[in-house]
């Protein structure tokens, strides 16, 4: 009788613990999602993965020029912005430099602090003024692609984001400040 009780408290024992152990299993799993869905453990500029490595996309931001050749470069990397009208020639943006030469997508989706008066370009979904803005999606044949934008009269000033989206997924959001030209 003795033997028979310890051999099914045994086998309780066996059973909980494989039981918990798939569980805290689960958990992890479950957790190490999330986390990876919220941009962390996964890369802390990352949102999910698929075939091309979103991870291992650099991006930078900051003032944009071109060279001789018309082909544009980010020139300073920086998060204060001077608001400088475009008519200045003055540009800001981002530059995307991917892991290979494969073909990859973007677009960016701009939080304004205010709506801006105008919105121009052909880039944007729509050119109706509004705290959030889209551009359209873009299709890279290879190589590092440098997304340029300028100020228009009217344009807000202060704190501002930017998402940077590859291959339909968030990888990055920028925080950056435009401020008060100073000539600088």
């Amino acid at each position: 009788m003795k033997k028979t009780t310890l051999l099914i408290g045994v086998g309780a024992f066996l059973v909980a613990a494989t039981v918990a152990g798939w569980a805290a299993l689960a958990i992890y799993f479950v957790v190490k999602d999330v986390a990876l869905y919220q941009g962390k453990g996964g890369g802390e500029e990352t949102v999910g993965t698929d075939e091309t490595a979103t991870s291992e996309y650099k991006i930078r931001f900051g003032t944009v020029e071109s060279d001789l050749e018309g082909k544009d470069h980010l020139t300073k990397e920086t998060t204060t912005i001077p608001m400088r009208l475009q008519d200045t020639g003055f540009r800001y943006g981002v530059e995307i430099t991917p892991p290979d030469n494969e073909p990859y997508t973007y677009h960016l989706v701009f939080h304004f602090s205010a709506a801006p008066k105008v919105v121009t370009g052909d880039g944007f979904e729509n050119l109706i003024p509004s705290k959030t803005l889209q551009t359209k999606e873009v299709t890279v044949p290879g190589g590092v692609m440098v997304d340029e934008n300028g100020f228009d009269p009217g344009d807000p000033m202060g704190e501002q984001s930017l998402d940077v989206y590859i291959n339909g997924k968030l990888v990055k959001t920028i925080q950056y400040t435009v401020v008060a030209d100073t000539g600088d």
